[in-house]
């Protein structure tokens, strides 16, 4: 599976959590375990407590949206240090919420926080753009503002 495609399944996932939902989380949790893991293997590289988490099918929002910070914190250094320049149609950015505190990769936009949902849908600050070569790190303390868009 591409880098591009891997990252839509993710940041679907990221979606549905900003709506205060779970639905649809298992199926895009199970593709993107699939997808990491290696011929031979029985478990994903990464994640792999995560993603079971959120393959499963009676969880609660609490308990997916700790799963997904969990994969968040493993995943998105990962995809910092290897997603390819000019790897699909859409540009993926890495957007951080002090309050959570938790990091999502979403297409670039108005922030749509997976860890609040409705209660904070906008807390979030852009921080990196995939395939841009610049990490959270070094963003990190460009600016500190809980919400990108105020007014929103």
């Amino acid at each position: 599976m591409e880098h591009h495609q891997m990252v839509q399944h993710y940041a679907e996932m990221a979606r549905i959590l900003s709506q205060d939902s779970t639905e649809g989380l298992a199926a895009d949790a199970k593709v993107l375990a699939q997808a990491l893991t290696p011929e031979g293997r029985k478990e994903p590289m990464m994640a792999a407590k995560a993603l079971a988490t959120l393959q499963r099918k009676d969880l609660d929002i609490k308990e997916a949206r700790a799963a997904f910070k969990d994969l968040s914190n493993e995943l998105i250094p990962a995809l910092e240090a290897h997603y390819p320049q000019d790897a699909g149609e859409t540009e993926w950015a890495v957007y951080h919420c002090e309050m959570a505190p938790g990091s999502w990769v979403q297409s670039e936009g108005k922030a749509h926080n997976p860890y609040y949902g409705s209660e904070m849908l906008r807390c979030g600050k852009k921080v990196a753009v995939l395939g841009h070569g610049e990490s959270m790190e070094k963003m990190e303390d460009h600016g500190k503002t809980h919400d990108e868009n105020p007014g929103s």
